[in-house]
């Protein structure tokens, strides 16, 4: 028998085989997370435009429904947004206090 020392040609080609494979199946996750990270910032803008359109819709109708029945001041505006249940989407906040309404 012959001493043989190495790797054999078809085995050095499967191992390289494995290694593409691999790395090719890694590109792949990696490009598909950067994408889906780029997705849900698109979908946290639009959602945020969702809340504020809604927001807006919410204080018009009630203070149309509130200057009907009477004139609006800094009290009556907080009572408002609380019962509107208000929220600011770029920082988080609940939008309740009287800090949100300017002086009389």
């Amino acid at each position: 028998m012959k001493n043989r020392k190495g790797f054999a040609l078809i085995g050095l080609l499967l191992a390289l085989s494995i290694i593409g494979l691999l790395t090719l199946i890694g590109l792949r996750v990696y490009n598909g997370d950067q994408q889906v990270k780029g997705t849900n910032v698109v979908v946290l803008e639009k959602a945020k435009n969702v809340i504020v359109k809604a927001n807006v819709e919410n204080i018009q109708s009630l203070i149309q429904a509130e200057l009907t029945d009477k004139d609006i001041n800094r009290d009556d505006a907080v009572y408002i947004a609380q019962n509107a249940g208000l929220y600011n989407p770029f920082n988080e906040v609940v939008m309740n206090t009287s800090e949100w309404f300017p002086e009389n």
